[in-house]
């Protein structure tokens, strides 16, 4: 997780299990990783002892105890106006982009609304789709990111890989070191052709020639 240089924090579910474990982890590192919250992902990390370097939103989740100690605390204040053309969500993650050059883990982005989980999830493709490339989505036992043409997922034998077409139709999607292979596969939107595949080995290839394929990857507790 070396690799991460900014961490956003979602109003999403708070995290927990595998990506609490990796919130904790990233933000001890030195140096730290750019920390900015999204309006309540403040309240989410105050809770787990982390305090963001950002605050970016409008405020209304955050409880009068909370504004304080970010105050206390002297973090950066964004505050956003309530009626405005974006989310939350995205202007954190806009910053992050802003901000950094490497890539970026995202945290709260699931749980709660659904149209707030749908909407998280597909935020990094209105940067364009090599922008795209630099978002990890962690969830309690999962990590979604989109998949660059040639790209290359570590994990363990047994565990599930679900792939998701998010434009579409992705093209040409060939599939190396997993239980079922696929050669020059076109997958398309709503196609459940992707859904639960399984890792054989440590290094699995996947590659397609053109289109957005969301990977999500379910980890073995370890």
């Amino acid at each position: 997780m070396s690799e991460f240089l900014a961490i956003v924090v979602l109003n999403g579910e708070a995290p927990r299990g595998f990506a609490a474990a990796a919130l904790w982890t990233l933000s001890q590192r030195t140096p730290r990783p750019l920390i900015i919250a999204a309006d309540g992902g403040a309240g989410i990390l105050l809770a787990q002892g982390i305090y963001p370097d950002i605050f970016i939103g409008d405020g209304d989740s955050l409880n009068l105890r909370q504004q304080q100690q970010l105050k206390d605390h002297q973090i950066e204040m964004i505050i956003l106006p309530c009626e405005k053309d974006l989310g939350d969500g995205q202007a954190a993650v806009e910053l992050a982009m802003e901000r950094t050059d490497g890539r970026i883990a995202i945290f709260g982005a699931f749980g709660g609304r659904l149209d707030f989980t749908l909407a998280n999830v597909m935020l990094p493709l209105i940067f364009g789709h090599q922008q795209s490339l630099r978002a990890c989505f962690f969830g309690a036992n999962h990590v979604a990111r989109y998949a660059a043409n040639q790209d290359v997922l570590r994990g363990h034998d047994g565990e599930t890989v679900s792939l998701l077409a998010i434009s579409p139709q992705v093209n040409g999607i060939t599939l190396q070191g997993f239980a079922y292979p696929l050669n020059n596969y076109t997958l398309t939107t709503g196609s459940s052709r992707g859904i639960s595949n399984i890792i054989r080995q440590e290094d699995c290839q996947i590659t397609h020639t053109d289109g957005d394929l969301l990977i999500i990857h379910t980890r073995k507790e370890q």
